[in-house]
């Protein structure tokens, strides 16, 4: 049976998107399926998914320094086959994964670039310079990944396999089979 974990700093741990429609959707097709969050609630099960907390943080700043690498030891305890990150945040962790030879997707499911440049602090121009950094430094690391997500119109778009070098696309509806078909292309079985 494949084991995925999906990761995740940022979101709560019933997090519609993360949680419902894609963990517990795995789940119910057979997946085992493990959320690692850093909430500070503790570990759980619910709807066939185990819940791993990696710990509160005690801020943002805090967060972005610290609950990476607590993430990242979670992770590498339950040595799943598949990881899924949810957080840009997480792409250094993500990188670590792969040179443990991991398969790893990236979901980006906002737009983080255009959240920067929203931003009320720093500068106008410092906010344009951070947003194209975050763009790019995005794109280097992320083709070591294994596939890119993202989420348009309710459909998961896989944007690319980085390390096949295509850039096929692969559509499927969550409402009817979650990521259940993508980790079926990825990895050859559902079960």
């Amino acid at each position: 049976m494949i084991k995925l974990c999906h990761l995740t700093s940022v979101h709560s741990r019933f997090d519609i998107r993360i949680f419902h429609k894609e963990c517990a959707s795995l789940a119910r097709k057979g997946f085992m399926v493990d959320l690692v969050v850093a909430d500070g609630k503790g570990d759980e099960e619910k709807s066939g998914v185990r819940i791993v907390d990696a710990g509160a943080s005690k801020g943002r700043l805090d967060r972005m320094r610290h609950a990476p690498a607590r993430v990242l030891a979670k992770a590498l305890e339950l040595d799943a086959d598949v990881y899924h990150l949810h957080a840009p945040e997480l792409i250094p962790v993500g990188l670590k994964l792969k040179k443990l030879a991991k398969r790893l997707f990236f979901g980006t499911h906002e737009d983080f670039s255009q959240q920067l440049r929203s931003e009320p602090y720093p500068s106008a121009s410092a906010r344009w310079f951070l947003s194209l950094s975050f763009v790019l430094q995005k794109c280097w690391d992320c083709r070591r990944f294994d596939a890119m997500l993202n989420v348009l119109l309710g459909k998961i778009v896989l944007c690319s396999y980085a390390r096949r070098g295509s850039h096929r696309e692969f559509v499927a509806h969550r409402q009817q089979s979650g990521l259940a078909s993508l980790c079926h292309s990825q990895c050859g079985s559902s079960k």
